[in-house]
Order: C-alpha cells, then sequence, then structure tokens
C-alpha cells in the first residue's frame, strides 16, 4: 500500500476476491523502524462475477436448483443440463458428484 500523493490515504489493489460474496479483511500498519499498529477490520463485499463452477441451470447464480440437479444426477436421474460438465465441474474430475454438491450446498448456505 502507498500514500501516492501524500495525503495520509494509503490505497493498494487486490485481485484474490474471487467469488461473490462478503470478505473480512484485517489490516496492519508498519513503520519504517518495524513497529505495526493495532489491528483495523472492514469488510469488502465483492459483486458481478459470474458464477459458472457449480452453475448447473445455466443462470449464472449457484441456487437450490442448482444442488437439486447435482443431487439428481448422484442418484442416476437424468437431468439435461444447459452447460456444459466442464463449465460446473468445480473439481475438473469431468462429471457431476458429490463434489459439486458439498460446493454448492456451501455456497447458498453462506
Amino acid at each position: 500500500m502507498r500514500d501516492s500523493n501524500g495525503d495520509g490515504t494509503y490505497e493498494g489493489n487486490y485481485s484474490g476476491f474471487d467469488m461473490n460474496g462478503t470478505y473480512k479483511i484485517i489490516i496492519y500498519a508498519e513503520d519504517v523502524e518495524g513497529m505495526y499498529s493495532l489491528p483495523a477490520s472492514a469488510d469488502v463485499v465483492q459483486t458481478g462475477i459470474s458464477e459458472k463452477k457449480g452453475d448447473l441451470d445455466g443462470d449464472r447464480r449457484i441456487t437450490l436448483k442448482d444442488l437439486i440437479a447435482a443431487l439428481k444426477l448422484m442418484s442416476g436421474i437424468s437431468v439435461n443440463l444447459p452447460v456444459s460438465v466442464s463449465d460446473a465441474d468445480v473439481n475438473n474430475d469431468g462429471h457431476i458428484g458429490a463434489a459439486e454438491a458439498v460446493y454448492i450446498l456451501r455456497r447458498i448456505a453462506g
């Protein structure tokens, strides 16, 4: 982080918020002598990322419909997927199964 214009505001970029949701971040400052400040926390809300992994119905969102489709497929029930398996496959094993169901469940549970 840098105070590029000397106004006391330090700014930086981070590209690791790769899923929609709220991220809690903890911020520390370090001075030139290596002393650290007390931590400050903030919430960062990431939106606008089109979700593909786990999106079995092609609506670019992870919902209960996706979980139901994954569970049906795991049970041997035929499901017409409007997306390619490779796009929705969360662990890149070539099929929709338990890994996708768990991923979807975690995403919709928040």
